[in-house]
């Protein structure tokens, strides 16, 4: 079992290289085989067609940058804003800690969205998976806003993986350079993440009973 799980780590390592050389279309089995050193009915045995290949390494790729954000969040305990700095920061390197994965994720995100992986035990970790980890204990105690899973995604991360694109012609504007984003992001999110404000209660009138048995302050 363990030699089975070593060698699908080594074919879908193999498969995510030849993805970035040669794109979807240009990579085929046999260079899989070459390159990973499994035979191609392997290959085939344990992921079925390229097409559910691909949709694995979606899975293994993004499961690298769910485990890294696991590890940012840990130990903050109840406090948010650490957490949430830890957090951001971490996704601000991913383009230099993962420099080929955002290129993977956009390439490959058809055949996750389109392919049936239910029949693998393989498990699927994913970010908006990883938020509501983290945010499930905050929100029963009040501290962040009840938020799904993928409403976490959006107000976390995905401004900030948009924030590490690096934009075209941006090396030359200072503006964007001087841009402290993990300020900028950490604020906003802070702000989505607050739960609601309780609206304090009105004072109860006075019945007319009472204002009876009140006596005269002013005797």
């Amino acid at each position: 079992m363990r030699d089975n799980h070593a060698k699908r780590k080594r074919i879908l390592k193999a498969a995510a290289a030849l993805f970035i050389e040669h794109g979807f279309d240009g990579t085929s089995f046999i260079k899989m085989s070459k390159r990973s050193g499994a035979a191609v009915g392997s290959i085939t045995h344990f992921f079925g067609d390229k097409g559910e290949l691909a949709a694995w390494v979606y899975v293994d790729v993004v499961g690298d940058l769910a485990a890294d954000a696991r590890a940012a969040l840990r130990g903050h305990g109840n406090n948010v804003e650490p957490a949430i700095r830890a957090l951001l920061s971490a996704c601000l390197t991913w383009d230099e800690k993962f420099p080929h994965h955002r290129r993977l994720i956009s390439m490959l995100e058809v055949y996750a969205l389109t392919s049936d992986r239910s029949r693998t035990d393989q498990p699927q970790d994913s970010l908006p998976k990883v938020l509501d980890e983290w945010a499930n204990p905050l929100t029963r105690k009040g501290i962040v806003a009840p938020l799904s899973p993928s409403q976490l995604y959006a107000v976390i991360l995905a401004p900030a993986m948009c924030a590490a694109t690096p934009a075209v012609g941006s090396s030359s504007d200072v503006r964007a350079i001087s841009i402290d984003w993990l300020t900028v992001l950490t604020n906003a999110a802070l702000r989505a993440l607050a739960p609601p404000k309780k609206k304090p209660r009105p004072p109860t009138p006075a019945s007319p009973k009472d204002k009876i048995a009140q006596p005269d302050l002013l005797q």
